[in-house]
């Protein structure tokens, strides 16, 4: 049974773009890492968790395998995030950020081996935005306020349906990179999103970011 506790996708407001069609991307080495990451815990193929997606455009679309390297549209992978939610028997929320807290120690050890060598809380603070374009061309995010022990940063232009999934992985994702740089005690406050115009037909939003922490 899902947990009632965290937000789910709102599939009903998907736009009608065909899959590849939208805008908003996901690099393929995140893509590839969410379908090992959910195919181990789910013991299926990538196709029988897709099986549950009722249009067979999406469906065959989000099971192409990913070059790591590449970029693919992001939005019928809510679908897919979806799907892989009702098969673990959680929420798609919880999903996404235990999954991007395992994408960030994964990855530590991969693609960032020699940043993690030297990262300090600073240096990851001066990166955020590098970071964030590393995995996603899908918003802005940019780094609004620094100060010793906590950060303000502006995500803009961001899809409205993309905001629960956001808050999941991005909030889990960063804050694992913060913990490995010796962040401790964080909180994390969001604001209420704002209207941002739009692109390709679906609604975007803005919001700040308030992250704190101390350190060890």
């Amino acid at each position: 049974m899902r947990e009632p506790s965290h937000e789910n996708f709102e599939l009903k407001s998907y736009p009608h773009l065909a899959p590849g069609d939208s805008p908003f991307r996901i690099k393929g080495n995140a893509l590839a890492g969410f379908e090992n990451y959910v195919v181990e815990l789910a013991k299926a193929p990538v196709e029988v968790i897709a099986g549950r997606i009722a249009d067979p455009a999406i469906r065959s679309y989000v099971c192409q395998r990913p070059v790591a390297s590449g970029w693919y549209d992001f939005l019928p992978f809510l679908h897919f995030i979806d799907a892989s939610a009702a098969r673990l028997g959680t929420s798609v929320t919880q999903l996404c950020a235990q999954h991007a807290a395992w994408q960030v120690r994964h990855d530590a050890t991969a693609v960032h081996r020699v940043m993690m060598k030297v990262l300090s809380i600073d240096t990851l603070v001066a990166r955020v935005n590098q970071l964030f374009s590393r995995y996603y061309d899908l918003a802005t995010l940019e780094v609004a306020a620094v100060e010793p022990g906590s950060m303000v940063t502006v995500i803009s232009a961001l899809p409205l349906l993309l905001v629960p999934w956001y808050r999941a992985a991005v909030r889990a994702g960063f804050t694992t990179f913060l913990e490995m740089a010796g962040a401790r005690k964080i909180e994390v406050v969001y604001d209420r999103p704002e209207p941002d115009g739009e692109k390709a037909g679906v609604p975007l939003v803005r919001f700040r970011t308030r992250r704190s922490w101390s350190r060890r």
